[in-house]
């Protein structure tokens, strides 16, 4: 395979989607491959038919690389904020005189930060900082060439499970990729999603997905705090399958009927075609079931936020991404409701891939073109 493409897999919690794709013209991607399967996804951390696995991944990959007339030796792997853990640790290192800071230092300071309990069970994806301090107080994002006696930073460390890692490294090698790195599909999003402007304010991203969701704070080059439950937006359809006894298919049809509005009438119904028949559902009783998954979805959001108050993100932006309930129409301002802050959906500026379920494959793409260009170092480079 050519060097200057890079493979990719994003694996979520309903489908795992293969990308094979270069950099282009104004911030745009080539795609020169693309697969997909659906499969049975995973929860707290699981997959639910591991022994399925390795067909969904082969299969995948196959319709890539058949798109692409390429052979996929070489892959990066995204994540999931579910096989993630997020440390950030205060670290400080003091000099005898006033030295210009170097990247030599910052790898210090990194290495102060490891966890070497975490890692007896956690390998570490990447190092990130959310902000410097020098000796004279100054809380700054950039050191580049200054100068101090000291300086401290909040370091945000990235692990995924072991387990994770023997897992896929099974299957892959399996199915013929002999070179494998891994990326943090939360992070990925961030780096790709936002700018710099907007990390250093600090962001919150909430990605609900098919039946699992993650929250994630971003300040500066790294994540604040990342949290993660299994709740997606295929529970609204379960919820619907058993208020109206009907098939996951047709709740599924229902499901992308919704209308949750202010002025939404409280009579009348939805009308979803099952088999040349026309299913009525009342307007009513089936926007108060998604109401009521919406208020359980803004509990566990509330507790993720808890979990990383003290990084002062209480009053930043936060963003709705995946496709478990953005396409849900009146879902994000209701979800603003709830939680009693402003929401934008964030998805990928990318024609064709301009939609919020792609946010995560191609911001994982764009993290692996640009880890082509880099070279590797010591917290880094996994294999």
């Amino acid at each position: 395979m050519q060097k200057k493409y890079a493979a990719i897999m994003d694996i979520g919690s309903s489908k795992i989607t293969v990308l094979i794709g270069q950099i282009g013209c104004n911030n745009s991607f080539i795609i020169k491959g693309f697969g997909e399967s659906q499969y049975a996804g995973f929860s707290e951390g699981e997959f639910l038919e591991p022994e399925n696995l390795k067909y969904a991944i082969s299969l995948a990959i196959s319709n890539a690389q058949e798109q692409s007339k390429m052979k996929i030796e070489a892959l990066y792997v995204g994540v999931p904020a579910e096989f993630c853990f997020c440390d950030c640790m205060e670290v400080e290192s003091n000099f005898k005189k006033k030295v210009r800071i170097t990247d030599d230092d910052i790898s210090y300071l990194y290495s102060k930060a490891l966890n070497k309990d975490l890692m007896k069970t956690k390998t570490l994806l990447s190092c990130k900082t959310l902000w410097f301090k020098l000796d004279d107080g100054r809380k700054i994002f950039e050191v580049g060439k200054q100068k101090s006696n000291k300086i401290r930073a909040k370091v945000s460390l990235m692990y995924v499970e072991n387990n994770f890692i023997s897992i896929m490294n099974d299957v892959l090698e399996q199915v013929g990729v002999v070179s494998v790195e891994y990326i943090s599909s939360s992070l990925a999003q961030a780096n790709f999603l936002l700018d710099d402007v907007e990390k250093q304010r600090g962001v919150i991203i909430i990605d609900i997905g098919y039946i699992t969701s993650s929250v994630s704070g971003i300040l500066g080059d790294g994540l604040a705090g990342l949290n993660s439950f299994s709740l997606g937006g295929a529970h609204i359809s379960g919820d619907f399958c058993e208020a109206f006894s009907i098939s996951f298919s047709e709740a599924e049809k229902l499901k992308n009927e919704i209308v949750l509005s202010v002025n939404s009438k409280k009579v009348g119904n939805y009308e979803v075609n099952v088999e040349n028949q026309i299913l009525l559902v009342p307007v009513f009783s089936a926007n108060e079931i998604v109401k009521e998954k919406i208020d359980l979805f803004a509990s566990l959001i509330k507790r993720c936020l808890q979990k990383f108050s003290e990084q002062n993100l209480e009053n930043v932006q936060v963003y709705l991404t995946g496709g478990g309930l953005s396409y849900i129409n009146g879902s994000r301002e209701y979800l603003e409701k709830c939680l009693g802050r402003d929401i934008k959906i964030l998805s990928p500026s990318i024609p064709a891939f301009a939609k919020p379920h792609f946010s995560s494959c191609i911001s994982v793409l764009n993290e692996a073109l640009k880890k082509q260009n880099q070279s590797k170092n010591w917290f880094s480079k996994i294999f």
